[in-house]
């Protein structure tokens, strides 16, 4: 094997051990409460009127852009 071969080797090597680091540390026991809060919050009911007001945002959102959108400028 000559040298380029052997960069290439360790290069792969490593990479893969930093890949298994990071796999042991994410789904280590004491990191298992962080990853499940996000799933247990998306499984809870939304608070009554969440949605609403998400609604109401988007609304005021799209009529703002389609005020900007009508302002053309107007060639002299």
């Amino acid at each position: 094997m000559n040298w380029a071969g052997a960069v290439y080797l360790l290069i792969t090597v490593g990479l893969f051990a930093i890949f298994v680091a990071i796999v042991v540390w994410t789904y280590s026991g004491k990191r298992k409460k962080s990853l499940e809060l996000p799933r247990e919050r998306m499984l809870e009911p939304d608070e009554p009127g969440q949605s609403e007001q998400a609604a109401e945002a988007g609304e005021a959102g799209e009529s703002a852009q389609a005020g900007e959108k009508s302002h053309k400028p107007t060639s002299p």
